[in-house]
């Protein structure tokens, strides 16, 4: 089964807006359907982000479940339940409320312009829930309930399996996040091309990256999309005054940005085998690179599949959230 993590070094990449903006097109890509569908957890514990925008509210689940169970005991999701109680649940289909999937997580289609048919599935962060810290870290490594959950869908029938599961993580070295890196095979590393990001990205990706990824589950391929976010139009309105110059400026400025990745983290990495994963940099290359800024984003994370109209540039954005889609999927 897919899992995909959306992660970033540092707050601030439009991690949030970027999962959030991507997922429709991935249950598309993926078929997701009640029977099979797409899983999306919200692993910012502190911040819910994923949260606010699916739900408007506190989550809240029928069986009382929250994204932070997944790393540590708790008198709701207490591994003995994960072991005994959750194999009978996975054994009936997702689209039985009466299943794992029908009491713990919450149907989203609507808020991400789709459907609210079931295909995508959302649990949430639970604002009462206290942040997983790193003695808990220590106490359940190897044996948090993610682990369990993970083996338990894995061994569901392929024809029964959710098609995919995503987590919005929180950004840096927090705790959940670790155990995310380990768990997920494909990462979307989201960073603003800036000089701040583009130095702490480069460090983290050759540094953190591959040592959480040594202690990940044997056999698991680690994927990372290398995404710079909020890029700089250059599709600048011929009305602007200075027109032509500013035109070519933030021209040179891109490809200085271009430039600047490659040298600070492409042409680092020799071989897959010197950082222990593949570096994905489709998203580097062409004309476009990662996702454009949009400017209604800077006051509200809009599902540009609901906005009308769209300006040209919102429509070339949301080529670009597809793209990213079918990259994330291996279908680049």
């Amino acid at each position: 089964m897919l899992a995909i993590s959306f992660n970033s070094y540092k707050g601030g990449s439009c991690r949030t807006t970027t999962c959030y903006n991507t997922l429709p097109y991935l249950a598309e890509i993926l078929n997701a359907s009640a029977h099979r569908p797409l899983l999306v957890f919200d692993v910012d514990l502190d911040s819910m982000g994923l949260t606010n925008l699916l739900t408007k509210d506190k989550f809240v689940s029928q069986s009382g479940y929250s994204a932070g169970d997944l790393f540590k005991n708790s008198d709701n999701f207490e591994l003995k339940n994960i072991n005994t109680n959750l194999r009978t649940q996975l054994m009936k289909p997702a689209d039985d409320p009466d299943s794992f999937f029908g009491k713990t997580f919450i149907k989203v289609g609507n808020a991400l312009g789709l459907d609210d048919d079931g295909s995508v599935l959302f649990c949430g962060a639970d604002v009462d829930s206290p942040s997983i810290t790193d003695e808990d870290y220590r106490l359940y490594a190897e044996r948090y309930p993610l682990n369990d959950l993970m083996r338990a869908l894995n061994r569901m029938p392929e024809e029964d399996r959710p098609v995919a599961i995503v987590f919005d993580c929180a950004s840096g070295n927090q705790p959940s996040t670790r155990i995310i890196l380990q768990t997920a095979g494909v990462h979307v590393m989201c960073m603003r091309p800036t000089v701040q990001f583009r130095i702490g990205t480069r460090d983290y990706m050759l540094k953190t990256l591959p040592n959480e990824f040594s202690n990940a589950s044997v056999g698991i391929e680690h994927r990372v999309v290398l995404l710079p976010t909020a890029v700089a139009n250059i599709n600048i309105s011929s009305e602007e005054p200075r027109y032509e110059e500013a035109r070519d400026e933030l021209t040179r400025l891109k490809s200085r940005v271009v430039r600047n990745i490659d040298r600070f983290i492409v042409n680092q990495v020799v071989t897959n085998e010197d950082i222990g994963y593949v570096l994905v940099d489709t998203m580097l290359k062409g004309d476009d690179i990662g996702i454009p800024e949009v400017e209604r984003f800077k006051w509200h994370e809009c599902l540009l599949y609901n906005m009308d109209p769209l300006t040209t540039a919102e429509i070339k954005v949301k080529e670009r959230y597809k793209m990213l889609a079918e990259v994330i999927v291996g279908e680049e």
